[in-house]
């Protein structure tokens, strides 16, 4: 009880306090809640450029891919491309200093504590790049994830993305009846999500020409 009673606290500052309550609020009810506007449009673009001629793996998830390439968004761009993911290993993401300082900021902690309530540590940190590609992906399908007994997953988004959005079925994190409200959870460069991803999820098939 005295262990719940800590992870239940609400930060001291008000403003603070009263945006972690909103965002657990919205995670319990509906099994997301919206961060807003993180990163500058400038640290987007920095992010982006970083990924440049880094290595990254043919696949969503590099233990399937069948190559490790080095990443040129031209190659990306191809509609012909062959597969609908491009993933980038987590030294290559953690190393965006902004990206490391939001992860430890008390706000989002506290966030994460008081949904799941016990500490939690990040286990997997990866970049996704989209290209519009003609294939379809088993992602795209309603799933839901069973990483841990509980866990969250969140979604930094570092392009405007449309089409490609995950999608997110409200309240099926607290129930095993796969029907409900479908939100595509589409965003602004520097927006993020945090997500309850037991509940009904999906990728979103790239229909446009943005960088996604």
């Amino acid at each position: 009880d005295s262990y719940n009673s800590l992870v239940d606290k609400l930060p001291e500052d008000e403003t603070l306090a009263a945006s972690v309550k909103k965002n657990t609020d919205s995670l319990n009810e509906q099994g997301y809640c919206e961060l807003g506007k993180i990163f500058t449009d400038q640290e987007c673009e920095d992010f982006c450029r970083n990924l440049e001629n880094k290595i990254c793996f043919d696949s969503q998830t590099p233990m399937q891919s069948s190559a490790a390439i080095k990443f040129t968004p031209p190659i990306a761009n191809s509609h012909n491309y062959k597969n609908a993911y491009l993933s980038f290993l987590p030294d290559t993401t953690l190393q965006f200093r902004p990206l490391r300082e939001f992860l430890a900021s008390n706000e989002l902690n506290a966030i994460i504590r008081r949904y799941l309530k016990f500490d939690a540590e990040i286990y997997n940190c990866v970049t996704w790049y989209n290209p519009k590609c003609d294939l379809g992906h088993y992602v795209h399908r309603k799933h839901r994830d069973y990483d841990d007994y509980r866990f969250l997953v969140l979604i930094v988004y570092w392009s405007n993305v449309g089409s490609g959005a995950t999608r997110y079925v409200k309240g099926s994190h607290k129930s095993l009846v796969n029907i409900g409200e479908e939100i595509h959870l589409t965003g602004k460069k520097g927006e993020a999500y945090l997500l309850d991803f037991f509940g009904l999820h999906s990728g979103g098939k790239i229909t446009d020409n943005e960088l996604q």
